[in-house]
């Protein structure tokens, strides 16, 4: 039989079952939010249009398709529906990452959740309040005398739409790069370094954004990247700060437990772990109970009782110490003489030699 899982562990599998049902939730809030919207679309559209209806404009929005209002309704009421099950779809994102965070990191999640639905609402707010009069302007002056200004009405809404949605991510970026860094994928000193090239990539991403190409709209959608990008930096340097303090909280606990102070001095004497008994206490134990103990009397008896020793022994030792001297000098006397053997041996060569020399014919 298998051992069962402990209480809190999870599988790869009800991880999946987890975010099938995290997506289904959120998918649901969308079309409960599209549904309502969907309802009170005509105050929704009203309110949307309201940037063209200024008589020095003079401009005419008109459906050229028979099903375009149903579209530009379905649409319209899509998006608001995000926007309304924003915070619920945040809350399904951190019910199914909440089992891998600590104690101490849940406690952000709701501020996460709030400051996400403020951003996104900020940023829907400066793409219809500022971007969309901006460019409709824009589209304005540019006509010619005489041309009169008819507009799609699913055109425009489209425009709109894309607009509150682009700006309603990008104002994301704080928590983007506070998430990043948090996660030890971006570092404040890397974007300390790099805000030249992030400045450069802001007015690239901005061109882009912009449909109309114009400087004045470019660099008004830039202008708010570069303050969200500073503010994103200083996000960062708090965590990057945070992440510090703990370090050294714990260095610091770790060296109080390694203080030295508290380690016995050499000037005070140490306490034995293991209790000791005073000699006043201690009984004595008989040869009979201890066999290790050495009997010195009787040891003592037998020496007075042995014989004393021979009178010779110093002339013994006399004589063994002039044996010892004497052959310490014939030792020195041969190693100075070479042996007498030697000298022999030498001669009788010689004298070989000469007979074999007189042996020879003249």
């Amino acid at each position: 039989m298998s051992a069962e899982k402990p209480a809190g562990e999870m599988t790869f599998l009800h991880h999946l079952e987890e975010l099938r049902w995290a997506i289904l939730k959120s998918v649901l809030a969308i079309l409960g939010g599209m549904i309502l919207c969907f309802v009170v679309s005509t105050p929704i559209l009203n309110f949307l249009i309201e940037p063209t209806r200024l008589e020095s404009l003079g401009i005419e929005l008109q459906s050229f398709k028979p099903a375009g209002m149903f579209t530009i309704r379905i649409n319209v009421s899509l998006v608001v529906g995000f926007a309304l099950a924003l915070p619920f779809i945040l809350f399904q994102l951190w019910h199914f990452v909440s089992p891998g965070l600590m104690e101490n990191e849940k406690k952000y999640v709701p501020l996460v959740i709030f400051f996400s639905c403020i951003l996104f609402l900020l940023g829907a707010a400066f793409a219809f309040y500022l971007l969309i009069p901006v460019m409709v302007g824009f589209f304005i002056e540019i006509y010619i005398p005489g041309v009169k200004a008819i507009w799609d009405i699913g055109y425009y809404i489209g425009l709109v739409n894309k607009m509150v949605l682009i700006m309603g991510i990008v104002f994301q970026m704080p928590m983007i790069v506070g998430f990043l860094t948090w996660i030890r994928v971006l570092t404040y000193e890397f974007l300390r370094n790099s805000w030249r090239y992030a400045l450069v990539i802001i007015f690239i991403a901005a061109a882009i954004i912009t449909p109309t190409g114009d400087p004045y709209t470019q660099t008004l959608v830039a202008i708010p990247l570069v303050i969200l990008f500073f503010i994103s930096l200083g996000v960062s340097w708090l965590i990057g700060r945070g992440r510090e303090k703990k370090s050294e909280d714990h260095k610091e606990d770790d060296g109080e437990d390694d203080d030295p102070t508290d380690a016995p001095s050499l000037e005070q004497p140490i306490s034995p772990d293991t209790p000791t008994i005073s000699r006043g206490h201690m009984q004595y134990m008989g040869p009979e109970d201890d066999e290790f103990i050495y009997d010195y009397e009787n040891e003592y008896e037998e020496m007075e009782s042995a014989p004393p020793p021979a009178e010779d022994s110093g002339d013994q030792g006399e004589d063994d110490s002039g044996d010892s001297e004497s052959a310490l000098k014939s030792e020195e006397e041969k190693s100075k003489d070479p042996p007498a053997e030697g000298k022999e041996l030498k001669e009788n060569d010689k004298e070989d030699d000469g007979e074999t020399s007189s042996d020879l014919p003249n």
